[in-house]
């Protein structure tokens, strides 16, 4: 096993993930430290009452919801740009490690991935959502060789399932509750 992958499976397995929470109150229970699963990702985002759900930044829901199965989507089928080698093999491989080792990712919420397609605002929500959903089910089965990231290179099947949670987690950031009579 190559060191890369050692590390990275060594600190997946050590650490205790949160998967989206929006403001930590649509769940009745606390998963802030449940591991990473692909599974309990889809049973929160089925829990979704999308209709009490506001944004809070650029993007509305359908766009955050396109854009996160966009990225997964391209994560088997490939990415339509990619960062310089020595990029990837240097700032973008450490930038992964460090959102693995914080838990967290950040970077710009209203930044579309490179050469891909635009989302338009006021996609229908609830349509983003079942492709976020479907993107995820068809990641969860595939077997086959996974597409290098744009920015981070070449990833493992966990280190790419860490990197779409952490990018769903940090658009979520952006994502409110609201009341409803």
């Amino acid at each position: 096993m190559k060191r890369r992958e050692f590390l990275s499976l060594s600190l997946i397995s050590a650490m205790a993930l949160q998967v989206p929470r929006v403001s930590g109150e649509i769940l009745a229970q606390d998963i802030k430290n449940e591991p990473l699963d692909i599974k309990r990702l889809l049973s929160f985002l089925d829990s979704l009452q999308v209709e009490s759900l506001v944004t809070e930044g650029e993007w509305d829901l359908g766009q955050i919801f396109n854009h996160a199965a966009q990225s997964i989507e391209f994560s088997i089928d490939g990415y339509p740009q990619h960062k310089s080698d020595f990029f990837k093999q240097t700032v973008g491989t450490l930038a992964f490690q460090g959102f693995a080792l914080w838990g967290k990712m950040t970077h710009g919420l209203a930044e579309g991935i490179p050469g891909a397609k635009s989302i338009s605002a006021s996609q229908d929500p609830y349509q983003g959502l079942a492709r976020l959903k479907q993107s995820l089910l068809r990641f969860d089965q595939y077997q086959g060789n996974l597409q290098p990231h744009f920015a981070y290179g070449n990833l493992t099947k966990q280190e790419y399932a860490l990197a779409h949670v952490l990018h769903l987690n940090n658009h979520f950031e952006e994502v409110r509750l609201v009341q409803t009579a």
